[in-house]
């Protein structure tokens, strides 16, 4: 930190629960930030409510959440492993060196983490895969899988109360929390850790993040490592949307056949932004981190190709970088 700048750590872990281990003063920093937000009554409630699902859904991954429970022993590490409340701003187009797809990413959310990113490597039975994100978390939100694909997860939009018609913000939001506790299919983030896990190619991602059932709506963007394996998937829990070739997503519905509330924070705006950076990279005054795709809420900003195995990762706040650079490059160190 001579610079005043965090650095962002590689660490080799079998599975994201073991990320526990070494960590646990950036796990507190974590939690004392989703603390000074969300009151400690409440994420109890979240906690014994999420669980519960978790329990009743038979999840794969409820022993790694009880794990991450003991370990940090505070309120919040179920319901915030539950939380869909994120906003995200994601683009693919061809690499100007392999012509594979590159991958222009930012996640935002209210709580100020970016500087506690972490890149994690873990292996799967398909092969090895890195993972940015944060110690605790279970599920996967941006994924690079050198050789086979990258993919990461924008948050959908708020489905309708009555299909396509509203009742209001919080009517819609109370419908939609009951109807995620009638199901019992995985959350968007759990598939895309088991996709990364057992998908050997760019194909098999595709059908599996296309096809598998899930407990609320979600977008994936999806990039292999060949010149057109690229595509935005838009899922609600039985049904998809598939938009091929040079693409972006942000927190709005791209097709016409799926209705719901589009999150805020310029969601239009944002993919209007991207999509102009794709159609002229090179020439694009200010490339890609411009105002609104990098915006207050921005905590991650990231790049990754799949079929170069590189990847750059910076935690900012808003506007202010937090992080030194995090760079792999093509021979993965």
């Amino acid at each position: 930190m001579a610079n005043g700048l965090r650095e962002i750590p590689l660490i080799s872990a079998s599975k994201p629960v073991d990320l526990l281990d070494g960590q646990h003063e950036r796990i507190n920093r974590l939690f004392e930030c989703a603390h000074g937000r969300i009151p400690v009554a409440l994420l109890r409630w979240g906690d014994k409510s999420a669980r519960a699902w978790f329990e009743r859904s038979k999840n794969p991954y409820l022993g790694e959440l009880d794990e991450v429970a003991r370990s940090v022993n505070r309120p919040g590490c179920y319901a915030l492993n539950f939380s869909f409340e994120w906003l995200c701003t994601t683009g693919c187009s061809e690499g100007s060196q392999t012509g594979a797809p590159q991958m222009y990413r930012t996640l935002d959310w209210l709580f100020n983490v970016g500087g506690e990113v972490v890149v994690a490597r873990h292996e799967g039975d398909a092969g090895g895969y890195f993972n940015i994100g944060w110690p605790g978390y279970v599920g996967v939100l941006t994924g690079l899988a050198p050789g086979r694909f990258a993919a990461a997860i924008n948050q959908a939009p708020m489905s309708y109360a009555l299909g396509r018609y509203s009742l209001g913000i919080l009517p819609d939001w109370f419908v939609n929390r009951r109807r995620v506790a009638r199901r019992k299919s995985l959350p968007p983030s759990h598939l895309l850790r088991h996709v990364l896990e057992n998908c050997r190619d760019y194909a098999e991602a595709k059908e599996m993040l296309a096809h598998t059932p899930l407990c609320i709506p979600a977008i994936f963007t999806l990039s292999g490592v060949l010149a057109g394996e690229s595509c935005v998937i838009e899922r609600m829990e039985e049904s998809v949307a598939v938009h091929e070739g040079d693409v972006a997503a942000a927190n709005h519905w791209i097709t016409p056949r799926f209705h719901g509330r589009e999150r805020p924070w310029q969601s239009r705006n944002r993919r209007k932004r991207m999509l102009a950076f794709l159609a002229s990279p090179d020439s694009f005054e200010g490339g890609w981190l411009a105002t609104p795709v990098l915006n207050k809420h921005t905590c991650l900003v990231m790049e990754m190709n799949a079929g170069e195995g590189s990847l750059f990762v910076r935690g900012v706040h808003g506007g202010e970088v937090l992080t030194n650079d995090f760079r792999i490059n093509h021979s993965g160190s």
